[in-house]
């Protein structure tokens, strides 16, 4: 009895070792990890600057195939309700992200319909959707299948059904494993307000006749034209104004001749923020703690911009077919403005161009100037493409496309986490200029970039852009603000643009030649035109390297081929590294090993020659 009682003993005592020897090596391997790539273990809300990202349009077979990119985070998952009948299978993808060492997987919930298939089983929800002034089911644009006869109808989430079922989706999301929500189509029936002609139902008439009420007294709704507000019905109101037709509605909501038009989008969009944050808080009642939430704002358009200081983070398409260096690097500029980072994957035309063309060098260019910008560019295996004249397709993405550069970004994560951008000057954005088809703006990112002048985005406050007012805070540390016009700013905003013009630290942008003859670069690049240097910092570590990548932008689309760059000339002025003394710069590419350059001294600016620059390169100083 006593020997099987030590014995007993002895199997414990071995089971104890045995799962702190495994607990030791665990935490030994993940600090080796950390020493090698610079970085301290994360905090369950933590986006890192080097983290890969997916986006699982469509899985392999075998989820292990993701593992040749080293993901960090799933920053636009899946949407349970292609899982409802099955949600095993939903679990199981979850799991396997999380053995592949994901640790932030969103939930998706496609805010947008119910699904075609899922109103075929659920006829109830038929019920619970967008309709237009005639009362009709709005079915979007860009959605063209069906299930057996059934649309995929816009769903309106004035609805309390189709609430109840978004909220489920997200419950299912957060209880079966993910970490994170992200919200496609994210502003509800306050897009299809704005976009498609409604939303006229039931629920809609009675929220809004509420809101007037609220908002304004007797005197004010008569003002409107509102006499007797409990009876008041929004629909019967356009069409006693003469638009009871769509195509009537359609061309007076275009020409602004709708009555209360304003209004009613004013109340469908506090509906739709109203909305975001219950689902959150939904969320966060099954988590006891936060959770962080995105949104597709494509391409980050002012009208999407709505809910952006309510959510923590953007993972949307952005526009970029033979429009990489104007349309991608405003919005990521924008994003860095608005303190979000940015999980980019191009829109259905561009994918439909690289389907058609197989680029591959193209989508690692999109790759490389989202992460040397700051944010990053997901991977989906079955990539969804849609155009006017191809209708749906679907394109399934070559892993090998993106691990060249997905393994450089791994490899190097020290380049990149905490790391911000240096700024010279300022370029005002002003979201009410672009709601209002003013783009000036991205013409001045573009020229800026060609010319090397490092700046940042000041983002003004306007109804659809929850920012602070423009103040003195937004002047310092920069030389110039770059003002686009026109601004369509008033009140404070505009006089205090005006001051800083009159004080001569502000200027109207006419061309570029302008502002180089005010402003005397950080960086110069001689023997190409066709690079932008992109310089970053760690602010608080101010002993910390210097990094600049290098983006060449010298693409031939016929050939989907770089026209590579060599001998570039880098000229760096004293005051951009701060009077420290530079002996060492480190020339880091994707493909190619580390290379040494001397750094010279010459008419008191640092001097390095880069001998070759492809897609992408990074220069460190030291």
């Amino acid at each position: 009895m006593e020997k099987k009682y030590f014995i007993f003993l002895f199997l414990i005592l071995l089971f104890f070792i045995n799962f702190n020897c495994k607990n030791i090596i665990n935490k030994e391997s993940e600090t080796i990890a950390n020493e090698k790539y610079g970085y301290t273990t994360r905090s369950n809300n933590e986006i890192r600057s080097s983290d890969i990202s997916l986006m699982p349009e469509g899985m392999p077979q075998d989820i292990k195939e993701f593992k040749a990119l080293n993901p960090g985070i799933v920053a636009w998952g899946g949407d349970p309700i292609f899982y409802i009948n099955n949600m095993e299978t939903y679990k199981k993808e979850i799991r396997g992200f999380k053995e592949l060492g994901v640790k932030m997987i969103a939930c998706n919930v496609w805010m947008l319909t119910a699904t075609e298939e899922y109103l075929y089983h659920n006829p109830e929800y038929r019920e619970a959707v967008c309709r237009d002034i005639t009362g009709t089911p709005i079915v979007p644009p860009w959605l063209d299948g069906d299930y057996k006869g059934v649309k995929p109808y816009w769903g309106c989430t004035n609805n309390p059904l189709f609430q109840e079922l978004l909220i489920m989706r997200a419950k299912l999301g957060i209880k079966n494993g993910a970490t994170m929500l992200h919200l496609d189509d994210h502003l509800c029936t306050f897009s299809c307000t704005e976009f498609a002609g409604g939303c006229f139902c039931d629920y809609c008439m009675e929220g809004f006749r509420k809101w007037l009420a609220k908002e304004y007294n007797a005197k004010e709704l008569k003002e409107r034209g509102i006499h007797n507000i409990e009876q008041f019905n929004y629909a019967e109101f356009i069409k006693s104004s003469g638009y009871a037709t769509k195509k009537a509605y359609k061309e007076a909501f275009l020409q602004y001749k709708i009555p209360l038009k304003q209004e009613f989008l004013r109340f469908q969009k506090q509906a739709s923020l109203d909305f975001i944050k219950r689902l959150k808080a939904e969320a966060e009642k099954i988590t006891g703690s936060k959770v962080l939430v995105g949104v597709n704002s494509y391409t980050l358009f002012p009208m999407h911009l709505p809910d952006s200081h309510l959510v923590d983070y953007f993972a949307n398409e952005v526009e970029h077919y033979n429009k990489e260096d104007l349309i991608p690097p405003m919005v990521y500029k924008l994003a860095t403005s608005l303190n979000k980072p940015l999980f980019a994957t191009g829109n259905g035309e561009d994918w439909v161009h690289v389907k058609q063309k197989n680029d591959e060098t193209r989508v690692r260019r999109w790759i490389a100037t989202a992460y040397a910008f700051g944010h990053y560019f997901m991977y989906a295996y079955k990539k969804w493409c849609f155009s006017q004249e191809t209708g749906t397709l679907w394109y399934q993405t070559p892993i090998k496309t993106y691990k060249p550069i997905c393994d450089f970004i791994t490899e190097n994560r020290e380049l990149f986490d905490d790391y911000e951008p240096v700024s010279q000057i300022g370029v005002l954005y002003s979201n009410a200029a672009c709601l209002h088809d003013h783009w000036q703006v991205r013409e001045v990112c573009r020229d800026l970039h060609y010319a090397n002048i490092p700046f940042k985005l000041i983002p003004a406050h306007d109804e659809y852009l929850q920012v602070p007012l423009l103040n003195e805070d937004n002047m310092k540390n920069i030389e110039l603000l770059i003002i686009p016009e026109p601004t369509l700013l008033t009140g404070k905003q505009d006089s205090l643009i005006k001051k800083w013009i009159k004080q001569g630290k502000a200027v109207s942008w006419s061309n570029i030649k302008q502002v180089k003859s005010i402003i005397d670069s950080y960086i110069k690049i001689q023997n190409s035109s066709m690079v932008w240097a992109l310089p970053r910092e760690i602010p608080e570590k101010p002993n910390s390297p210097l990094i600049i990548h290098l983006l060449n932008q010298d693409y031939d689309s016929q050939k989907d081929k770089m026209r590579i760059q060599k001998n570039l000339k880098i000229s760096l002025s004293m005051s951009f590294l701060k009077n420290k003394k530079s002996s060492k710069a480190t020339l880091y590419a994707p493909e190619k090993k580390p290379i040494t350059l001397p750094v010279k001294i010459i008419n008191d600016r640092y001097e390095i020659i880069v001998p070759e620059l492809n897609i992408w390169g990074i220069l460190k100083i030291e």
